[in-house]
């Protein structure tokens, strides 16, 4: 992507377990890779800075929404 992104892990409980905030875009031929170190099978990507705007934090539970 062209943009930083907030990365927001999800664990299988729904809960953020970690948040890598304003990762860089990349920008050469080898990128950077991500990990959360913990246990996640959710990744949400917002815009960069998002997540601290909206106060999400490690700990809040994610809820999803049948609503488009």
């Amino acid at each position: 992507t062209l943009i930083y992104l907030d990365i927001i892990w999800i664990d299988q409980n729904l809960n953020i377990v970690h948040i890598d905030s304003n990762a860089r875009p990349c920008t050469t031929d080898i990128c950077s890779s991500y990990d959360p170190g913990v246990d996640s099978i959710y990744v949400l990507e917002i815009n960069g800075g998002l997540s601290g705007e909206k106060g999400i934090e490690v700990g809040d539970r994610v809820e999803f929404s049948k609503h488009f």
